[in-house]
């Protein structure tokens, strides 16, 4: 549910479709965007687990890898936003602060940036930087990186489409 108030809040801000800001004035809960969430997830559980065929390590090794995938992806733009939000809203009042000023603030930055960067190479192509790449893949790939990438990548290409249809349908000026 948090994340579909996040979603509903977001749109109600114009930063989402409007339609999934709509909240039920009875029970206080994003409705549309609970539902559109619900959608989403079955649809993906679905198609991942057809893709998989119907091979239950195979379908746990493809929803780990992009559930790791999507953490590390968002990290790596959550991280600099540090660095921005101090440049442009210096005076905020904030909850924590990062020692050191404004080197600080680079540097935990840089630091947490590259190792989720590290974290999503590793993800998206396991065995990276080792001799034998393939011996790394998951339970069930053996010998087949190609599908293994193709069933990670295809689901967070539609995340990119998803957030850039999100992105044009919003109300905020970019």
């Amino acid at each position: 549910m948090a994340s579909s108030r996040t979603q509903a809040a977001a749109s109600l801000d114009g930063i989402g479709p409007a339609g999934l800001g709509r909240v039920s004035a009875r029970t206080g809960t994003p409705v549309a965007a609970a539902l559109a969430g619900g959608l989403v997830a079955t649809a993906t559980t679905l198609a991942a687990f057809a893709l998989a065929g119907n091979d239950n390590s195979r379908y746990f090794s493809v929803a780990l890898t992009l559930s790791i995938s999507l953490l590390a992806l968002a990290n790596v733009v959550m991280f600099p936003a540090l660095v921005r939000l101090r440049r442009t809203h210096p005076a905020r009042p904030r909850a924590f602060r990062v020692p050191g000023g404004t080197a600080g603030a680079v540097a935990a930055s840089a630091l947490a940036t590259g190792w989720s960067l590290v974290a999503l190479a590793a993800a998206l192509w396991p065995g990276l930087g080792t001799a034998t790449p393939d011996a790394h893949l998951p339970e069930g790939f053996a010998g087949q990186r190609l599908q293994l990438e193709l069933l990670v990548l295809a689901p967070l290409a539609v995340v990119f489409a998803a957030g850039t249809v999100f992105h044009l349908a919003s109300r905020r000026p970019s």
